[in-house]
């Protein structure tokens, strides 16, 4: 077996990723954020204020779940980025497979990203209404 397939491990909150090592071209700053959110999901901190939020957005003009966002935005903040700072880590892959609630092959994709600096601005705003 090559070192570039020897699995290293699963992630507990999507077991359908896999995560392999990789030669340097294949590296994230980001991988903290998988340690992050097993923890966030342990706590069930995401289901204890999507549960208590209320979202008035339009369902039908929606890209991003509440929930999403706000893993977005913790995610963000525990690993030392400004909550409205995404352009540096909308396109990592560590960083988007750890901010998905979504299960299964499609989690990471070309058309994956994380939610834009206006968006994550609209969440800031509604999080400061309560």
């Amino acid at each position: 077996m090559s070192l570039s397939s020897a699995l290293l491990f699963v992630l507990p909150f999507n077991q359908s990723i896999r995560i392999k090592s990789a030669s340097r071209n294949h590296t994230t700053s980001d991988a903290g954020a998988f340690l992050l959110r097993s923890v966030i999901d342990r706590t069930g901190i995401l289901d204890f204020l999507t549960d208590r939020l209320h979202d008035p957005r339009d369902p039908q003009r929606t890209h991003y779940p509440l929930s999403e966002l706000l893993l977005q935005w913790l995610l963000q903040l525990m690993q030392g980025w400004s909550s409205l700072w995404t352009d540096a880590v909308s396109q990592d892959a560590a960083f988007g497979v750890s901010t998905s609630t979504r299960w299964g092959d499609g989690v990471v994709g070309s058309d994956r990203t994380l939610a834009s600096q206006t968006t994550m601005s609209r969440l800031v705003g509604l999080l400061s209404i309560f």
